[in-house]
């Protein structure tokens, strides 16, 4: 019962954990639109329609997300691969982030010095994003 409890709790906490990552995710991705969208010399209006829908979508993708998880890590307490299924969301949460910061850093490129700080925080996040898929690959395959 006891073991049971702390499987349960471990995994809610991992699901809390994911919860956090996708939401800064969600950010990096709003952010690096924003500043897409403002450097293309789009006009205010433009600006301010792309801001409200990227918003909403990435609200709704973020909600599906918190949802399936929390059902994929509860299951996987039966299979003993909570910790495989969150280490597969956060490989893919990294890459996605790391093709987010690459993209901000060709946008700014185009408007001046690169910008050094995303660019290596690009480096590490694919870095340690194809480990953590190759972790949960290996230690926690069938």
């Amino acid at each position: 019962m006891k073991k049971n409890i702390t499987a349960y709790a471990l995994s809610y906490g991992l699901w809390i954990l994911s919860i956090g990552l996708g939401l800064l995710a969600a950010m990096i991705v709003r952010e690096t639109v924003i500043f897409a969208l403002i450097s293309s010399e789009a006009n205010r209006y433009g600006i301010h329609l792309g801001t409200q829908v990227i918003t909403i979508l990435l609200g709704i993708v973020l909600l599906i997300t918190i949802v399936v998880l929390e059902n994929r890590y509860r299951e996987g307490l039966a299979k003993r691969r909570t910790f495989g299924y969150f280490l597969r969301f956060l490989g893919i949460v990294l890459l996605v982030m790391a093709v987010t910061h690459i993209w901000y850093v060709a946008v700014g490129l185009s408007l001046g010095p690169l910008d050094l700080f995303r660019f290596v925080a690009a480096l590490a996040e694919v870095g340690l994003g194809l480990l953590s898929l190759r972790l949960a690959r290996r230690r926690f395959a069938r």
